[in-house]
């Protein structure tokens, strides 16, 4: 019994950070290979970290030219459309035009 609570303090004490823990789930591969992948993000968008979006991003775009996913499938494709004056959820409401064609075309409309 002893052994047992010592293992599950342990995972206790080792859990990593949940910002790290989301960033690796998204670097796995997208939700359902072959699907089409749009990031619409802002640096000024204090809740995002637009490194971290850029390499993912990157290697996204990478596994879709390459035709491999982590999960054995081929990567559909990917496109960003990146405002340069838009906080937190404002880009549709400042670019409704780009916004909604980008939407239209990860959509095939």
């Amino acid at each position: 019994m002893s052994l047992l609570l010592l293992i599950g303090a342990s995972t206790l004490i080792s859990s990593s950070d949940p910002r790290e823990e989301y960033w690796a789930h998204w670097a796995r591969g997208p939700a359902a290979p072959g699907c089409t992948q749009l990031y619409i993000y802002s640096p000024l968008d204090t809740l995002c970290d637009v490194v971290k979006l850029e390499e993912l991003i990157a290697a996204r775009k990478h596994a879709s030219d390459t035709d491999q996913s982590t999960k054995g499938g081929k990567d559909g494709p990917v496109s960003t459309l990146r405002f340069e004056d838009t906080m937190h959820v404002a880009h549709l409401r400042k670019h409704p035009r780009q916004y909604a064609d980008a939407c239209r075309w990860a959509c095939g409309l």
